[in-house]
């Protein structure tokens, strides 16, 4: 494996990561995105938050399928 594509399998398992992480956040502490924005998106309802989170664990399985797709599908250079 080049060292390009190892740099790539994990860039996109740290984000993976990261992103699930948020998902967990928004779902735990709802209330973290208007503290750090300074703006209410849903007037306090929790559809926005709900929303954000759904989207962060979206992205973080796409991300994680693809570092799992990138680390396995790649054909590994033959050694004699």
């Amino acid at each position: 494996m080049t060292r390009r594509r190892a740099v790539l399998i994990v860039l996109e398992a740290v984000l993976s990561g990261a992103a699930v992480a948020l998902a967990a956040v928004t779902l735990l502490s709802p209330s973290w995105i208007e503290a750090a924005f300074r703006w209410d998106p849903d007037h306090g309802n929790g559809v926005a938050e709900r929303a954000i989170a759904a989207s962060f664990a979206a992205l973080g399985l796409l991300l994680g399928w693809a570092a799992r797709r990138h680390s396995t599908r790649w054909p590994q250079p033959h050694t004699a």
